[in-house]
C-alpha cells in the first residue's frame, strides 16, 4: 500500500476538482 494514489473528483461550480490524495503525504 506504498504507491495507494486516491483520486477524488468533486463537482463544485460546473467545474471538475480533482484532488491527489496519498497516504505519504500528509499536509
Amino acid at each position: 500500500m506504498d504507491n495507494l494514489i486516491v483520486y477524488v473528483v468533486d463537482f463544485v461550480g460546473g467545474e471538475y476538482v480533482v484532488d491527489r490524495l496519498s497516504d505519504c503525504t500528509s499536509d
